[in-house]
């Protein structure tokens, strides 16, 4: 019998995630990501017009930002990995258990897509 983890993260390496939210670059090359404030559309024709930060920000690190800017929707996660620990020297070990962990929080909140390969 496969082991489940092991299948995941097959899954994981294949899978291609894609931006699904608008975003800003700082200076420093680190991302915000931009999530409006009201989504209903009486808040956003009433409400929406009258505020003066219309958007909540999510900083990301240095690790999140690499991410973010690299899903696509081509690249697999393998590569992305690769480039991380190449680009960021990030350990070889939890790189990928990182980005599991990221990639599920960025697409539970809606902000990507996560692409998987068929079975």
């Amino acid at each position: 019998m496969a082991n489940v983890e092991t299948r995941h993260e097959w899954d994981l390496l294949s899978s291609r995630p894609e931006q699904r939210a608008a975003w800003e670059e700082l200076p420093d090359g680190r991302v915000v990501l931009l999530r409006p404030k009201f989504i209903h559309p009486l808040l956003v024709r009433w409400v929406l017009p009258r505020l003066k930060r219309k958007n909540f920000r999510i900083a990301l690190d240095e690790a999140g930002s690499f991410l973010w800017k690299a899903s696509d929707g081509q690249t697999t996660v393998e590569v992305i990995g690769r480039r991380m620990q190449a680009e960021l020297g990030l350990d070889a070990d939890t790189v990928f258990p990182r980005i599991a962990s990221f990639l599920r929080q960025l697409e539970r909140d809606q902000f990507i897509r996560v692409h998987r390969q068929p079975d």
